[in-house]
């Protein structure tokens, strides 16, 4: 059985989404339980949003898109991977987000790049259609790095939301 000190050090190695998965899933001894809600305290993280939890996201997310019941809606749930969301769709889930959770994910600048730390040849969603986009054929000429859809997640998104949310109401700032 590890100690305070192992339990502690695992904890801080774990993503934000894999510490709000491990406190979903429970089942800790009571020091393991203590560990990893000062762990979560330290990194501000919780299930809660005002009154908005993980599972009340994942409701929101699975009527907004009908997902079957059966389907799981976990952190670890990426968008185009498990939810088949991609292109328009996801564009419009983000502005769904954005209206449901009254939060603003992107600025008219840099759009939704700086929330979700974006580089300049990387998207969340691919696009619609069928074969290459004008700018993937024209990467292939001009010697520049094609772009890439980075496998965005469940998690991701409530936690922007959580964190823009938690922003709003301290008076601060955010990038978004």
């Amino acid at each position: 059985m590890p100690n305070a000190t192992e339990l502690d050090e695992y904890y801080k190695a774990l993503s934000d989404c894999e510490l709000l998965n491990l406190k979903r899933e429970g089942g800790f001894t009571a020091e393991a339980e203590q560990v990893l809600g000062e762990e979560m305290v330290r990194r501000n993280l919780s299930f809660a949003l005002g009154d908005l939890t993980f599972d009340d996201f994942a409701k929101w997310l699975r009527e907004y898109w009908s997902v079957p019941v059966r389907k799981a809606i976990v952190p670890e749930t990426q968008f185009e991977r498990d939810l088949g969301l991609t292109g328009d769709d996801g564009d419009d889930l983000l502005v769904a987000a954005e209206r449901e959770f009254e939060v603003k994910l992107g600025n008219e600048e840099t759009g939704v790049r700086e929330t979700f730390n974006l580089q300049p040849n990387e998207y969340l969603f691919n696009s619609e259609g069928w074969g290459p986009s004008p700018a993937e054929l024209l990467s292939l000429f001009s010697g520049s790095p094609s772009s890439t859809v980075r496998s965005f997640t469940v998690g991701e998104l409530f936690e922007a939301v959580r964190r823009i949310k938690a922003e709003n109401r301290d008076g601060s700032t955010g990038s978004s």
